[in-house]
């Protein structure tokens, strides 16, 4: 019968092995904390990166609460630390923003160099800032922007026109936006 001589077997001694494992369990907590660090934001926007250049609505953005990952056809923005997603969210929806961003891309993909070149104002309007927010939230809350119903349409028009005030247009600066870009 075979045996092992267990005199002249030199292993770890108990002390060994719990200093392995001891550098082992802070390896994999430093490793853990690197992870953490490189994770997506909890809070972001994400928006469509392809769409087409005769889509009605080809800014089409929604709040991502998960911290999920994203494909590559998807677009995320996080705004600056006080900004409100749902204000961004709001503005990124309206008319406005996609009557401007129609001026200026001419392919398919929604770039996020695009997106970094819309125009946002610097002093806002805290009251219209607010209702923009609530009115952002409210389509969130009832599938988003492109669900189709009359409710949703109402939440639109008053988007729309609470991010032309916000960004002080005149009414035949309006006019110009509603006759080139229809979203309905």
């Amino acid at each position: 019968m075979l045996g092992v001589n267990h005199d002249t077997v030199a292993g770890p001694s108990g002390e060994e092995i719990a200093q392995v494992v001891e550098a082992a369990t802070d390896q994999a907590v430093a490793v853990g904390a690197m992870a953490a660090e490189r994770r997506p934001p909890t809070s972001r926007i994400a928006t469509q990166r392809i769409t087409g250049v005769d889509e009605k609505r080809r800014l089409v953005c929604a709040l991502s609460s998960s911290g999920a990952y994203f494909a590559d056809s998807t677009n995320s923005i996080q705004p600056l630390e006080g900004v409100n997603p749902l204000l961004i969210l709001g503005i990124l929806n309206s008319r406005l923003l996609n009557w401007r961003f129609d001026l200026t891309s001419t392919n398919n993909n929604v770039g996020t160099n695009e997106l970094e070149a819309l125009p946002f104002p610097n002093a806002l309007d805290e009251s219209i800032a607010k209702q923009i927010e609530r009115v952002a939230k409210a389509l969130t809350d009832n599938g988003g922007v492109k669900v189709k119903d009359s409710f949703r349409a109402a939440d639109l028009q008053k988007l729309d026109e609470l991010v032309f005030s916000l960004f002080g247009l005149t009414q035949a600066e309006v006019e110009t936006v509603k006759r080139r870009k229809s979203i309905e």
